[in-house]
């Protein structure tokens, strides 16, 4: 039997006519079979990526051809992600378009493309905020507690939670006042951090080093914007392999001029945590190395 899914922004009269039709005018050994785009969960990390399909309790893998007909305003992104995954896994699927999202994409799409070019990320699953109480059973079970959630549409440290039991799921802000829509969350595992850094990736170097340190007690989040402390090092003092890392990640997402989160744990492993286009820089230069880089980065490329 061939299986073919169909992915739109939402289920109504027409589009179950739609599929009804097309039905009509297939062999028998061929099936369709419609879903919302909000229906796709995720799992992702390092070289591996597992979608399955909400309500019809399948992989998506079990499809020999998915069609996402419309994604609308809301699930542009969704879509995006959704494409990415498929080229990843070798599913038959159109518009190849939705792959093309660049970076307009969500931290979600970013660690997506992170993941299928074997970038080590840590674990990470989403789903749309309405499949996250059906879902959280399988967060706990993969993640175990403490589980980090980030909310897509925020920076600066702002919008990350840690669950440490299944009640605090029900505690994740469903809206936030200065934003437009329902807030959605991507779920990772937890990671006893010893070092965080940010590297100033410039093409295809890293040209400045800085190390985030914490200085409130029990913050998981070693964010500047929350507290956290600078500390600018030699781009020498970094192991070859997590500049490599750095650079390798922001290729992988096709950006120039990247701010990389990296972060390594307890037991020596090396995780990327974001890469952010357009990266924020600390202007005061006589702490900070960023801007003069920068500009060398631009004269480079002037005279090129």
């Amino acid at each position: 039997m061939k299986k073919a899914l169909i992915l739109a922004d939402t289920i109504g009269q027409k589009k179950e006519t739609f599929v009804i039709e097309i039905q009509k005018r297939l062999p028998d050994n061929c099936r369709i079979y419609l879903a919302r785009l909000s229906d796709i969960c995720f799992y992702i990390e390092q070289g591996k990526v597992e979608m399955s399909v909400v309500g019809l309790s399948s992989d998506i893998k079990d499809y020999d051809f998915v069609y996402i007909r419309r994604a609308g305003k809301t699930f542009g992104i969704v879509a995006a992600t959704v494409a990415a995954g498929l080229d990843f896994l070798g599913v038959k699927y159109i518009d190849k378009t939705w792959a093309e999202i660049g970076p307009l994409g969500s931290k979600m799409t970013s660690l997506m493309k992170l993941a299928v070019a074997n970038v080590n990320i840590i674990p990470t699953f989403y789903c749309w905020n309405t499949a996250i109480a059906e879902n959280k059973q399988i967060i706990i079970a993969k993640f175990g507690f403490p589980i980090v959630a980030k909310e897509l549409g925020t920076q600066l440290g702002k919008g990350v939670y840690l669950i440490e039991s299944e009640a605090d799921f029900a505690t994740l802000p469903i809206q936030t006042p200065e934003r437009k829509g329902e807030n959605q969350y991507l779920f990772q595992k937890f990671i006893l951090k010893k070092d965080e850094y940010r590297f100033l990736v410039l093409g295809n170097q890293v040209k400045v080093a800085e190390k985030k340190i914490a200085t409130t007690e029990n913050e998981f989040r070693n964010n500047v914007s929350l507290g956290a402390r600078e500390e600018f090092l030699e781009v020498s003092s970094i192991s070859k392999e997590i500049q490599d890392m750095a650079v390798g990640a922001s290729q992988a997402l096709n950006i120039q001029i990247a701010g990389v989160d990296i972060t390594t744990d307890i037991q020596g492993n090396s995780w990327v945590l974001e890469v952010n286009r357009g990266p924020g820089l600390t202007y005061d230069t006589q702490v900070s190395p960023e801007l003069t880089e920068l500009a060398n980065f631009i004269k480079r490329e002037l005279q090129s």
